[in-house]
């Protein structure tokens, strides 16, 4: 079971680098700690949020930190938050771009979210710019909420 998190995080990971320099993993119970050089880095089942310049990758998840509800950017282009009962997985939002060619979503420094296809044009947004300093959260009640530090200022509205 632990090598499965280790496995999982190990794949997540690839979102902060292509290029791995020196890789050491020491296992802290359920996490895992990755050094690179002199960067460390805590990973878990998956992080909650995108800060300002993050990126998602397609295949790549933001979890909360229940383990119950996740966002994940689809292969085929869908950025969907599901919640996760009984060992199924639900959709609960959408942001029904499927079908369309993805290549990242970013948690813009304006404040935007924004879905980008490989030819860099928006596919959605949160609507959000202007808004510097904000970042976005999978919660622990199901909803995906944009923060500008202390105040939300759009959600998924699934909350459960």
């Amino acid at each position: 079971m632990v090598q499965l998190d280790v496995l999982n995080s190990l794949k997540m990971l690839k979102v902060l680098s292509r290029q791995v320099f020196k890789l050491t993993t020491v296992g802290v119970g359920a996490s895992l700690i990755l050094a690179w050089g002199a960067m460390m880095v805590m990973a878990g089942a998956g992080s909650d949020r995108l800060n300002p310049g993050e990126v998602l990758r397609p295949g790549e998840y933001l979890a909360s930190t229940n383990g119950v509800y996740f966002l994940r950017l689809q292969s085929d282009g869908n950025l969907v938050v599901y919640e996760r009962r009984g060992g199924q997985e639900f959709p609960l939002w959408s942001s029904k771009t499927n079908n369309r060619a993805v290549e990242r979503l970013v948690m813009q420094n304006d404040g935007n979210l924004v879905l980008y296809s490989p030819g860099q044009s928006p596919l959605w947004s949160s609507g959000t710019v202007g808004r510097r300093e904000s970042f976005v959260v999978m919660q622990n009640d199901g909803n995906l909420v944009i923060y500008l530090p202390g105040d939300p200022i759009w959600s998924s509205r699934t909350r459960r």
